[in-house]
């Protein structure tokens, strides 16, 4: 199929003090069509300096594949644990260039 693979990161910077966040994933995706797939990923993160919250979230997504090079993504993250928001929404675009 043309599905487009890209990943994401976050980082965060207080003044001149670097936050650092341990995150790990496990994902599943599913080719429905040649330009249609679902994915399902589990998420757990927590501060490095352990004072953070434990976080784990569930997010289920659709991607659509334009063109081999341009995909469209939407989907929801679930909160699992009482620090994690209850629920999101998100849309992205990944272009390989």
């Amino acid at each position: 199929g043309r599905q487009a693979q890209g990943g994401h990161g976050r980082h965060a910077h207080v003044g001149v003090e670097e936050l650092t966040e341990l995150v790990a994933t496990a994902a599943v995706g599913f080719e429905l069509t040649e330009t249609v797939g679902a994915y399902a990923e589990l998420i757990g993160s927590t501060g490095a300096d352990g004072d953070s919250p434990d976080v784990a979230i569930l997010g289920l997504g659709a991607t659509y594949a334009v063109t081999s090079n341009l995909q469209f993504d939407a989907g929801t993250n679930i909160g699992l644990s009482r620090d994690a928001d209850d629920i999101g929404l998100f849309s992205g675009v990944t272009l390989r260039f």
